[in-house]
């Protein structure tokens, strides 16, 4: 299981688990999206189960559907920088192997 959270300045935040499976280990545990982007992508994979990939901190991740040839429906993503995030970058991440 993992937290999903959004927030919104001016709108507010929100934060609800979702059912997860991590491969190898993930450090930092936090990866930050534009959710237009990341709700793009799940709508238009149309399956009830995608695949994360992502590669290191601050680099590209792939979405994919985990049914059927997923890796022939492939969305990239770039993440987001956060404040916060100053002392993770470059740091390497590996949740599914792409």
């Amino acid at each position: 299981e993992m937290m999903v959270e959004a927030v919104g300045a001016g709108i507010g935040d929100c934060s609800a688990p979702v059912a997860a499976e991590c491969l190898g280990e993930v450090t930092p545990p936090a990866q930050a999206f534009n959710a237009a982007y990341l709700v793009d992508a799940l709508v238009a994979i149309e399956d009830e189960t995608v695949i994360v990939a992502i590669s290191r901190s601050h680099g590209p991740s792939m979405i994919y559907p985990a049914s059927g040839d997923g890796r022939a429906h492939v969305h990239v993503l770039m993440p987001m920088y956060l404040k916060d995030d100053a002392s993770s970058l470059n740091q390497p991440v590996s949740a599914v192997p792409a």
